[in-house]
């Protein structure tokens, strides 16, 4: 019915907590595809899990190993999940649910983090109102492949994600994937996500938090104007930001 493909580097901290997240689901995948690069016991706890483990990439290049996890994917609907996702109860059986009843070709979902803390709060808040926005609109601002749901004949039309860009190749896919016809939504569910990003050191920290900064204020412009002219939007776009 499906594969979940994880591109990983050096992830043994966490990646047992999503494979298990993930046998423990209603719902099971046909495979699970672990693109691996690592030094450390990544590959092994995988292969443990029941997973393919085939070659990732340690170039920060992350399209490379979700595009090679990709290939060697038996079914026609891919489930990216990064490595350091938690899978709530029941959350494949939803997805694929809302998945097929709206009919879509690519679905994102909501984040949370693993932590409760005012800078997770304000940043994964400002986050899931921009996905909201581009959701319904079709202007794709701020997106994520932490959890993404995609078929895989849209897949091979835009030839997968960009292996030429580091930062940014979830929402650069997400956009080509709807300029070429595309039908996607952000499914009204969540996934949680550790905040690592958070705890760098305060260099990489401030960077992060000015992008927070720039993510609230346009956040707060969308949610305004979402509250507004929600009726007229979904008139004009469709539920699914694609027409009805």
């Amino acid at each position: 019915m499906f594969s979940v493909i994880v591109p990983t580097k050096n992830e043994e901290e966490l990646i047992e907590r999503l494979l298990k997240s993930i046998i423990s689901q209603g719902v099971q995948p046909d495979e699970i595809i672990v693109a691996d690069k690592s030094t450390d016991r990544t590959a092994e706890i995988a292969k443990e899990y029941g997973a393919k483990v085939v070659e990732g990439a340690d170039d920060g290049f992350i399209g490379k190993g979700r595009n090679n996890g990709a290939r060697y994917a038996k079914t026609d609907l891919f489930f990216f999940i990064d490595a350091d996702v938690f899978i709530p109860e029941g959350f494949f059986a939803d997805a694929l649910r809302i998945f097929h009843q709206k009919k879509l070709d690519i679905a994102t979902c909501y984040l949370r983090a693993d932590r409760k803390r005012i800078v997770n709060y304000l940043y994964f808040n400002s986050w899931n109102a921009l996905k909201r926005f581009g959701s319904v609109t079709k202007k794709v601002l701020a997106e994520s492949g932490i959890c993404l749901l995609v078929k895989k004949d849209l897949f091979t039309k835009i030839c997968g994600f960009s292996e030429k860009i580091s930062v940014g190749e979830d929402s650069d896919f997400i956009r080509r994937a709807v300029k070429a016809g595309g039908r996607f939504k952000v499914l009204p569910l969540t996934v949680i996500t550790s905040d690592r990003r958070f705890r760098r050191p305060m260099r990489k920290l401030a960077v992060q938090l000015i992008g927070l900064a720039g993510m609230f204020a346009v956040s707060v412009v969308g949610i305004n104007m979402l509250r507004k002219n929600m009726h007229k939007f979904e008139k004009m776009y469709g539920e699914t930001g694609g027409g009805k």
